[in-house]
């Protein structure tokens, strides 16, 4: 012991040198990264539609309100309007829920005639005289 005082600096200068191996990014791994990201954060698009259906039927209230009933029982139809001088439906849907096809399918189970579509008959026979 001659007085002079001795540190050992491997304990300072390693936290730091792990450090900066942990900052050191691989392209694979940078990929993982963002796709895990991606995948957490759902990638989800809206695809919300809003399409004119010709319903020549479409005369009345009852006629309306029977449709209207009937599509807002389906998952994803979020507004149904409808335009009874023009004899038209205004359908706006969640795209990734329901396709053009899936609306035009319950508009006919409902009776109606649709797109030049005639309407399930078993179900046009159950409509007011007005809305077949």
């Amino acid at each position: 012991m001659n007085g002079s005082i001795t540190f050992d600096v491997s304990n300072i200068i390693q936290p730091e040198r792990q450090a900066t191996e942990m900052m050191k990014f691989n392209p694979k791994t940078l990929i993982f990264m963002v796709s895990l990201i991606a995948a957490s954060t759902g990638c989800y698009r809206n695809d919300t539609r809003t399409l004119v259906f010709d319903v020549p039927a479409l005369r009345s209230q009852a006629c309306s309100d029977s449709l209207q009933n009937a599509m807002k029982m389906i998952d994803g139809v979020q507004t149904v309007e409808a335009d009874l001088a023009q004899g038209k439906l205004t359908v706006t849907f969640d795209g990734l829920k329901l396709g053009i096809k899936n609306v035009e399918y319950v508009i006919l189970g409902a009776g109606f005639d649709v797109n030049g579509s005639p309407g399930v008959a078993s179900a046009k026979a159950q409509l007011p005289p007005e809305c077949r």
